[in-house]
């Protein structure tokens, strides 16, 4: 277990300095970022945070940039309070017929929608 939060320290320090080098350091930092979801999505949301967003270039960065960032963020009980950003994903995706990140947007969509509309009150609550 140790040498894994090592193994991935180290990976994302290499995406982190690859990010702000170049355009395609973006990409790599989503390709990683990908990889280390599921396990470990702080350092996916590290890595995310640190790319510049300028170096998306291409609609389907962004889109993945989107998807990932909100997977991350909510992952790690992070209070998504806007569905722009998921938005993103959705809309490229849906457009794209990338059925995986159709899904998980489309979901991840969802639970945002559903974290911003239950912090409203209703007029029907007492």
């Amino acid at each position: 277990m140790r040498q894994a939060l090592i193994v991935i320290s180290v990976l994302a320090a290499l995406m982190v300095s690859l990010a702000g080098c170049s355009d395609a350091g973006a990409g790599r930092s989503l390709g990683v970022a990908e990889e280390v979801m599921e396990e470990h999505p702080d350092s996916a949301l590290r890595l995310l945070e640190a790319i510049d967003r300028r170096a998306l270039h291409t609609p389907g960065d962004r889109a993945k940039y989107a998807l990932l960032l909100t997977q991350a963020l909510v992952k790690g009980n992070v209070a998504v309070t806007d569905d722009s950003l998921i938005s993103v994903a959705v809309a490229h995706y849906s457009a794209h017929e990338e059925s995986a990140d159709l899904m998980k947007s489309l979901f991840y969509y969802g639970t945002v929608k559903y974290g911003v509309d239950s912090s409203i009150p209703s007029e029907h609550s007492e």
